[in-house]
């Protein structure tokens, strides 16, 4: 019986810790489920509602601000965030709002 798994069920609806921690995780997303029902029902929700993709790399996003993220990030594309106080850029707009509020300059 090597490499199969019997999954055991939860009865209180926590994690299922006799579970492989990889079998509790989407395959999609990476989003870390607790009990396989949970993993099952996200799956079906993740596969069905990836509809946007970067156009460089082709990599699936499910959110409009994720794709703008990624392309800023990962392919310099689009506006930077650059704080008006002292000119420096950052790789997101929420580092720039925890600096904003730091910055003495």
């Amino acid at each position: 019986m090597s490499g199969t798994y019997i999954i055991p069920k939860s009865s209180d609806g926590g994690i299922d810790q006799d579970i492989p921690h990889f079998l509790r995780m989407c395959r999609h997303c990476g989003a870390d489920l607790p009990n396989l029902a949970q993993v099952m029902a996200h799956c079906l929700h993740c596969v069905q509602n990836i509809n946007l993709e970067c156009p460089v790399c082709h990599v699936p996003f499910k959110r409009k601000d994720n794709l703008r993220t990624h392309m800023r990030n990962k392919h310099n594309l689009g506006e930077k965030p650059i704080c008006t106080k002292c000119g420096a850029v950052f790789r997101s707009f929420i580092r720039l709002n925890f600096h904003v509020k730091q910055c003495t300059t």
